[in-house]
């Protein structure tokens, strides 16, 4: 094994370009909750990819323009690696949060885990979905993914979370493992 992005099964990227589609997807109590849905460009209609979660509090684009230079946030380049190598991600502004609509009481709020079932249930109806979601984030977001086990839904297979005091270590080792 020469490093953890190329164990004995690794495949390079299978696709080069990625699409970005914003969207409002309605909860359960008509509440719009604001997504970003990252697919493979020209993905074939028959495709079938599982899809990799991260919910946050913070902005799902996390663009912004301080002193006249455009940074991006430094997931973009693991959700890159992740779209590049066949699947889709899906980034969510938490109920009450970002753009989505609703309010939120505190973080981690009963309705904010019954949206992490609502957003898992319109992945999977999804035409591009394979029917199986993980979760990942750090920090607020780790919390989010560890969360999404409450609603015990069937799609749900996996998740990739980190502690806030462990963050800027872990995104820092799995950038360099990729």
């Amino acid at each position: 094994m020469k490093s953890l992005s190329q164990y004995q099964n690794y495949s390079g990227p299978q696709y080069n370009v990625m699409d970005v589609q914003a969207l409002y997807i309605p909860m359960r109590d008509g509440v719009r909750i604001a997504i970003d849905v990252l697919l493979p460009a020209n993905l074939p209609a028959d495709a079938k990819l599982p899809t990799v979660l991260m919910q946050t509090r913070y902005w799902r684009s996390r663009e912004y323009h301080p002193e006249g230079r455009w940074i991006a946030w430094a997931g973009d380049e693991l959700n890159r690696f992740f779209v590049t190598h066949g699947y889709a991600v899906l980034l969510v502004d938490v109920r009450g949060t970002g753009a989505s609509f609703g309010s939120r009481r505190h973080p981690w709020n009963a309705e904010e885990i019954k949206d992490a079932g609502d957003i898992v249930d319109w992945i999977v109806a999804q035409s591009w979905s394979n029917g199986k979601v993980g979760g990942y984030g750090i920090s607020y977001e780790g919390s989010t993914a560890e969360l999404l086990a409450v609603p015990n839904h069937a799609a749900w297979i996996s998740l990739a979370s980190r502690p806030a005091s462990a963050s800027a270590s872990w995104q820092a080792s799995i950038m360099r493992s990729f």
